[in-house]
């Protein structure tokens, strides 16, 4: 019968059809990542608010940090890790030999971001954190270190959030990958230059 396919043949849906199907499969892990990136980012400011030299001193202090560290930043983590490196992977259409070579280098530069971002974090932030402190008083150092961590997570979240209309509008328009862009050319380009990544 015309039109009619069964259920388990890939290669009798239409295109048109396993790529609208393709959207759908892909909008539940966004959906995902972006609702538990705002309870992270909650449990960051909640961790920086804690952090607060007046408020830390107070009975209040370590609850406050105990709630937005344990409950919000963990179900915001264990939400998004699982989710972020899939939902960029399955940005690339694995069956053009060009999307796989560019899928190879998103693990990479993923990687990379993640490596650099750990540096920062344990160089910059933790001694930030610690500088100031002594047997009488935490300091301020606490309280500016969870700022620039809610003030990344908030960063993130809008980079997130503001590139899903584009992202949406290139699938609308043609399968164009998320490294064509520009700045990710310039970035390819830097990375090869100075690390010989490939």
């Amino acid at each position: 019968m015309p039109g009619v396919t069964s259920a388990g043949d890939e290669r009798s849906t239409p295109p048109r059809r396993r790529r609208d199907e393709a959207d759908i499969r892909r909008e539940k892990p966004r959906r995902t990542i972006l609702y538990f990136a705002v309870v992270y980012l909650l449990g960051v400011a909640l961790v920086a608010l804690a952090a607060v030299p007046s408020i830390m001193a107070s009975a209040g202090g370590v609850p406050l940090y105990l709630l937005g560290a344990f409950v919000f930043v963990a179900l915001g983590t264990g939400a998004i890790k699982p989710n972020v490196m899939n939902f960029g992977a399955d940005q690339y259409d694995t069956e053009d030999a060009e999307e796989l070579v560019q899928q190879k280098a998103f693990f990479s530069y993923f990687y990379l971001t993640i490596n650099i971002g750990v540096v920062f974090a344990m160089g910059f932030t933790v001694n930030l954190a610690t500088s100031g402190s002594s047997e009488a008083s935490a300091g301020t150092g606490y309280l500016k270190a969870y700022c620039i961590a809610a003030g990344a997570m908030l960063i993130a979240l809008l980079c997130f959030a503001l590139g899903t209309p584009r992202r949406e509008c290139l699938q609308r328009t043609a399968r164009v990958s998320v490294c064509n862009g520009l700045a990710c050319k310039a970035t390819h380009q830097a990375f090869t230059g100075c690390f010989g990544l490939q």
